[in-house]
């Protein structure tokens, strides 16, 4: 086998591969579009990028393209008969649960999004920046700041918002007693 062709072997293993995550993280979100979405990022690879051989420089590319063809997809908006991506907050509640558990649902969802109000600015960009699957290499280039400083304000951001969501949880035990 040749050297060329075995690169090429070995690069189009990687491509397989980086097909199925990308496939299986707009599973979640895109449904039936998912193994669109992932083609449409081989193919801009192709078309554009595929002189890029080198699985460390393949794996943040590819997920750059599938970001922006999200970002994309979603300024164009959605086809009327299909879910949205991101959905309400009824969709985190069990439509079968009882009154008494759905307002308790309901009541914890608000306070959640009180208690992210209650962040900082730095806390909030990197909840952000995670929700939409941003990865470290690249959340480290947008802030600026190190890996490191990602994890541990990662950290710390979570265990703040532990904190209020626990300090907002005795505040109501207190009032109903």
């Amino acid at each position: 086998m040749s050297p060329d062709t075995e690169q090429r072997s070995r690069t189009d293993a990687i491509i397989r591969k980086l097909h199925a995550r990308i496939k299986g993280v707009l599973a979640r979100n895109w449904h039936d579009e998912a193994e669109d979405k992932a083609q449409d990022a081989y193919v801009v690879w192709l078309e554009k990028f595929s002189e890029v051989q080198d699985e460390g420089n393949l794996v943040p590319l590819l997920h750059g393209i599938k970001r922006k063809i999200l970002i994309s997809a979603a300024s164009r908006g959605r086809k009327p008969d299909q879910p949205p991506p991101v959905m309400g907050m009824d969709a985190f509640l069990d439509n079968r649960a009882n009154p008494e558990e759905l307002a308790a649902k309901r009541e914890k969802v608000q306070r959640l999004h009180a208690a992210i109000r209650q962040l900082g600015g730095r806390c909030l960009e990197l909840l952000k920046l995670r929700l939409q699957e941003v990865e470290t290499p690249e959340i480290v280039r947008l802030l600026g700041i190190t890996a490191n400083n990602v994890f541990v304000s990662e950290k710390r951001c979570h265990d703040r918002l532990r904190e209020i969501m626990l300090a907002s949880t005795s505040s109501r035990g207190n009032q109903n007693a």
